[in-house]
């Protein structure tokens, strides 16, 4: 290899690496995601589909854990699920 063939391949190699970094630093600072977050409890009948409906609304299950809701006999099985989603999604 010549020393101008040297040169070439790390002036393409510096082009690249600047390239990437320009992708990266984009716009001057990184984008951060602000969330909106909402409380919800389920019933077990309704949890299979309430999962599938809250989904196709864009919330995604941050955390969920299982409850009961009431005393005696007229407790209930629940589940207690904190939800998110990126905020300016309606």
């Amino acid at each position: 290899m010549t020393k101008a063939q040297g040169t070439i391949i790390i002036l393409i190699l510096l082009a690249l690496f600047i390239s990437s970094c320009a992708n990266m630093f984009a716009g001057g600072k990184a984008q951060t995601v602000k969330w909106a977050y909402m409380i919800e409890d389920i019933d077990d009948e309704m949890f299979t589909f309430r999962m599938q409906e809250l989904g196709d609304e864009g919330w995604e299950l941050a955390y969920c854990r299982r409850a009961v809701k009431g005393t005696g006999l007229s407790s209930q099985g629940i589940y207690e699920c904190i939800f998110k989603r990126p905020k300016g999604i309606k």
